[in-house]
């Protein structure tokens, strides 16, 4: 066998990646992909957290037609606790708002028309009462449902979020300033 040029060996020898090569450029990328896992958890978390903030916008709805509806009337009646609440208004309207199950239902009564809608699904807590004075309190407490999971995948927990629960507390002086003995 002849011996080999020199100029073979040197392109051979050139031809591939050392080992040092190699695990410098799997630590380079080992590094970015740690960046890159950092930013997504750390862009779900941010997305979690808006999304907490945002809330359910059926809550924030029904409280502000509740505070409208308790704004109107001249007097209020039914039984304090978690009983309903009846408000009646000017030009002999009355609204009641009261927990069927996990339902909070609004019933509009004027003579014999009479309109039903539930406000809110999922109701877990449903209390008033009247303050004196004409003014009525009411908290309602739903179980929400939605950002829970998001903030679940930002976490390493093996299980799914327990149930969140989402507050709304009214507190509002009737037009005429009469409650039912209170």
């Amino acid at each position: 066998m002849p011996p080999e040029p020199r100029h073979a060996r040197r392109c051979r020898a050139e031809a591939g990646a050392t080992l040092v090569e190699l695990l410098v450029a799997l630590t380079l990328l080992l590094l970015v992909l740690l960046l890159a896992t950092q930013l997504l958890l750390e862009a779900t978390r941010l997305f979690a957290a808006s999304g907490a903030r945002a809330g359910n916008p059926a809550t924030g709805l029904a409280a502000e037609r509740l505070r409208d509806d308790l704004r109107a009337a001249t007097r209020a009646d039914g039984l304090p606790g978690h009983g309903g609440l009846v408000l009646f208004m000017p030009s002999e309207v009355a609204v009641e708002w009261r927990p069927e199950g996990r339902r909070l239902v609004r019933t509009w009564r004027h003579g014999a028309a009479i309109a039903e809608r539930t406000e809110l699904d999922r109701l877990t807590d449903w209390h008033w009462q009247g303050l004196g004075g004409g003014l009525v309190q009411v908290r309602v407490e739903v179980e929400t449902a939605g950002t829970g999971f998001v903030r679940w995948v930002g976490t390493t927990r093996l299980s799914p979020p327990p149930a969140e629960r989402e507050g709304i507390d009214v507190v509002a002086r009737l037009r005429g300033g009469g409650g039912g003995g209170w």
